[in-house]
């Protein structure tokens, strides 16, 4: 009980210390920022909208987890671009910084959601992945 009770402290901390911003860089309440995100999976459910969750090495992982759940537990339709023959063949190819943006532009369609996951927030991968969403008016969440 002792590991768990330390466990929950860590994670209760850690939630503390977070911060949210918009896409201008302005503090947004936490809370708020969580309810925004619940609504916008909401309508994007109710929309048959796509749900791509993308990030590099263990963050990969996590957005591949994310999407299992999402779509298992939520009923929501998602992809994470993060097949292994996807991305080696895109990274030969093309340019690996284009490993997520070719895949985006390819299935992703307005009102979808992409979320990204990035411990810098600066992977070029990441980055040209937001530029083609915005174009297509895909909406953005980022976790870094």
């Amino acid at each position: 009980m002792i590991k768990y009770k330390k466990y929950i402290k860590n994670i209760n901390s850690s939630l503390k210390k977070l911060t949210v911003t918009d896409n201008q860089g302005k503090k947004i309440v936490s809370q708020d920022a969580f309810i925004k995100w619940c609504q916008t999976v909401e309508e994007l459910r109710e929309k048959s909208g796509t749900l791509f969750i993308i990030g590099n090495g263990a963050s990969a992982a996590m957005a591949s987890h994310m999407t299992a759940d999402a779509a298992k537990n939520g009923g929501i339709k998602c992809l994470p671009l993060n097949d292994v023959a996807m991305l080696t063949a895109t990274s030969n190819d093309l340019d690996y910084s284009e490993s997520y943006s070719n895949q985006l532009d390819i299935y992703g369609n307005k009102d979808d959601l992409l979320i990204t996951i990035s411990s810098s927030g600066n992977s070029p991968n990441i980055i040209k992945a937001i530029k083609v969403a915005e174009k297509k008016k895909i909406r953005v969440i980022t976790l870094s």
